[in-house]
């Protein structure tokens, strides 16, 4: 987690302190996307480093910086995990929000389920 995130977030809740929770909320949501608006695009940041790594590979092997490269690789590995870890909370937001209520699969069972009782019954 970015460290300013935590300084934006105390500082918006500090400041709504005697409003109700719902009003806390609303305004911490606000300024928190004012702060991510603020903030470069992780594409963009992945782009650079991709072309930082390259500038530093096309160099002759006696000219590269290995320790840049590898500060680099560990930097783009991190963005990488980011943008996994936020799909996958956006995939979970959509599935909580729409649902998978998964009717044919139901629908499939009780019929399996009824024809077996018929077939149990006669």
């Amino acid at each position: 987690m970015d460290k300013d995130y935590h300084h934006i977030a105390q500082t918006s809740w500090n400041k709504s302190s005697n409003r109700v929770f719902s009003q806390k909320l609303k305004f911490l949501a606000a300024d928190l996307k004012k702060w991510r608006k603020s903030k470069p695009k992780n594409s963009d940041l992945l782009a650079q480093i991709e072309n930082q790594i390259l500038d530093q590979q096309n160099l002759h092997p006696s000219q590269q910086d290995h320790t840049l490269q590898e500060q680099l690789h560990h930097q783009h590995q991190d963005l990488i995990a980011k943008e996994e870890q936020y799909h996958n909370q956006r995939a979970k937001k959509n599935w909580a929000r729409q649902g998978d209520r998964n009717t044919d699969f139901f629908y499939r069972t009780i019929v399996k389920k009824n024809r077996k009782n018929d077939y149990l019954s006669h």
